[in-house]
């Protein structure tokens, strides 16, 4: 299990910088996604992305890693 969690520290921190430049909001969200498909537990996803963000896994209020709908599927352009 610690060498599962070093390997999602390391992926996480290599993430980091790229998914800063989405919104703040949806930083900790896709971290736990990238985490996930890489098939990390969900243990050891909360633990880091609350390291590494100083969030929480999952949007307040969401169902711990369940899957949302991505909006209307719209182009994402439409942020003013």
């Amino acid at each position: 299990a610690a060498g599962a969690l070093e390997q999602a520290r390391s992926l996480a921190r290599r993430r980091l910088a790229a998914l800063h430049r989405d919104r703040p909001d949806r930083v900790a969200p896709r971290l736990r996604d990238v985490l996930r498909r890489r098939g990390f537990s969900p243990g050891v996803v909360e633990q880091v992305v609350r390291e590494v963000v100083g969030a929480v896994a999952d949007e307040p209020g969401g169902e711990a890693w369940s899957r949302r709908p991505r909006g209307d599927g719209g182009p994402r352009a439409q942020v003013q």
